[in-house]
């Protein structure tokens, strides 16, 4: 049976390009890989690759973060974009004697669609295309402050019946200078292959490679961070971003980033598009996390998530 989408879904479909900056990345598919599903990442402007130390999190965007994982950690969160848009993650970290191992789940649903043979037919039922993203990550601590990790992916979209499977890996190295509170961090992406396709048309993954500098101030409990984004099929982006620290139960978070441009209709709204801002609480053993991002006149999404140290 032909598939067809209805005229509010077609604009939905539209939304969601610029939502994922896919007009930048127009040769390769799979926009679920190039999200950064967390909500700290995000308040960062998204995959803050040298901030990731110790956060569970970073099996998303950084394994050799999770080698500064000192205890068992779990973390939820939620993303509300426009329209019926979601997604989210689970993920869970565990140190070992010489290393810290982690799994986790990223998905994102698109939303209903009414399935119908042409626009002038009835609808005959709906379907909600999906994303789903399995990782299972390690990390360990070398020498001279400097870790390494690998995250192994499977990864399942769905568009009512018809199904795509695809495996990729990413790798992660970051240094950190604790005298002068400097680290650096670089991290190749999706590096992998598309095992099944929708109808015979295989896509490319989004390999993309990142090299991220940040910076704790010395006189100021604020780090900064840098990072620069290479998608291999020639698109290129950077983003920036800080961590203040309050205390130790309070963080602010801002970040910007440069597909700001991707968002942009030619409005007012254009001043605000890239910016990105959020906060982390943390209680105990309890970790509250909150991201807001503006895409001008597209609207904005946030991200919700919890943690707990076990």
């Amino acid at each position: 049976m032909l598939t067809m989408i209805t005229g509010s879904k077609r604009l939905a479909v539209l939304l969601l390009v610029a939502l994922l900056a896919s007009a930048a990345h127009a040769s390769n598919g799979f926009d679920i890989l190039r999200q950064d599903p967390t909500p700290r990442g995000a308040a960062l402007a998204s995959h803050p690759i040298a901030l990731s130390y110790g956060d569970p999190g970073a099996i998303a965007y950084n394994p050799a973060g999770l080698s500064g994982v000192d205890r068992r950690s779990a973390l939820v969160s939620y993303t509300d974009h426009h329209l019926d848009l979601s997604g989210g993650q689970v993920a869970y970290a565990m140190p070992y004697k010489k290393g810290v191992g982690a799994v986790g789940v990223n998905w994102f649903s698109y939303g209903e669609f009414q399935r119908r043979e042409s626009f002038e037919t009835p609808a005959n039922g709906s379907f909600t295309p999906s994303d789903f993203v399995l990782s299972a990550a390690y990390a360990q601590p070398l020498f001279y402050g400097i870790s390494a990790g690998a995250t192994a992916k499977m990864l399942r979209m769905e568009i009512d019946q018809y199904t795509s499977t695809a495996f990729a890996a990413d790798l992660g190295a970051m240094w950190r200078e604790d005298v002068n509170g400097v680290t650096l961090a670089a991290t190749l992406s999706n590096l992998g292959y598309q095992l099944s396709t929708f109808d015979g048309f295989r896509e490319e993954l989004p390999l993309t490679a990142r090299l991220a500098f940040a910076k704790q101030l010395a006189h100021l409990p604020l780090e900064l961070n840098a990072t620069a984004h290479y998608e291999l099929d020639g698109s290129f982006y950077a983003t920036g971003g800080g961590e203040f620290t309050i205390s130790p139960q309070l963080k602010l978070r801002a970040g910007y980033t440069t597909l700001a441009s991707d968002y942009a209709v030619g409005g007012a709204e254009d001043g605000t598009a890239g910016i990105s801002a959020g906060l982390g609480l943390f209680v105990d053993r309890f970790r509250l996390d909150y991201a807001f991002l503006s895409q001008g006149a597209l609207g904005s999404i946030h991200r919700f998530g919890f943690g707990l140290m076990l």
